[in-house]
């Protein structure tokens, strides 16, 4: 049960895919794996210090590798993707001598495994698009999304104990998925006392009927 709680939303483009409206026919038109790839486009053009040339990225939650295509497209020097599901490197829009990926429990992450990746095992960028299996129950599927999303939160930021260090560098972002619900306020307030400028998105591409939103940090405060 563990396991589907935190990996990537895994959407490709399959024939008959119930995504396959106007967003995902764009993104295998354009070569992206997933629709997911215009929710971070959309969020670069309204936050442009979101992800800057030459940053080290760390993407959560990265399958099937829209994101890592997206950063890597818009000149990353480093991306990192983590996953509990095995996907390769995107052959386009990927340069595969700046992006990793690895198989490993996001939430979970063991320092030393990012230690010869990024700058020394810090980043600029932490991206989450980590998701869960959801049951139907509206409130339970939001508590669960923001265990997630304050997972993603705790290790960009850290917080001592088990969230050890910040893998975020000083002024560093973070862009993470989570699913509206009652506790929203309360990490959107943790957001913005770690982060210069903390505000919510939602992406033209997110369907109408989702409760799915993003929370954007800008300028970390270690």
């Amino acid at each position: 049960a563990m396991r589907l709680l935190l990996r990537g939303p895994g959407r490709g483009l399959a024939a008959g895919n119930a995504w396959a409206d106007h967003w995902t026919r764009e993104a295998r038109r354009q070569g992206f794996a997933a629709r997911s790839a215009f929710k971070l486009l959309e969020a670069l053009k309204k936050h442009p210090g979101l992800l800057r040339r030459g940053a080290h990225v760390l993407d959560l939650g990265c399958a099937p590798g829209a994101w890592l295509q997206v950063a890597s497209q818009r000149g990353a020097a480093s991306v990192v993707g983590v996953d509990l599901t095995s996907i390769a490197v995107p052959r386009q829009h990927c340069d595969p001598q700046r992006v990793t990926v690895l198989q490993a429990d996001a939430t979970r992450l063991e320092r030393q495994a990012l230690a010869g990746l990024g700058r020394r095992g810090r980043f600029d960028v932490v991206l989450s698009d980590l998701c869960h299996a959801t049951c139907g129950d509206g409130a339970a599927d939001a508590a669960a999304s923001h265990r997630l999303a304050g997972a993603a939160l705790g290790l960009a930021a850290g917080g001592g104990g088990e969230e050890g260090p910040p893998l975020l560098d000083e002024g560093g972002s973070l862009f993470v998925k989570l699913l509206e619900g009652a506790d929203t306020p309360a990490l959107m307030e943790e957001a913005r006392a770690r982060f210069a400028q903390a505000r919510y998105f939602r992406p033209a591409a997110t369907r109408k009927s989702s409760r799915e939103i993003f929370i954007v940090g800008l300028g970390f405060r270690p």
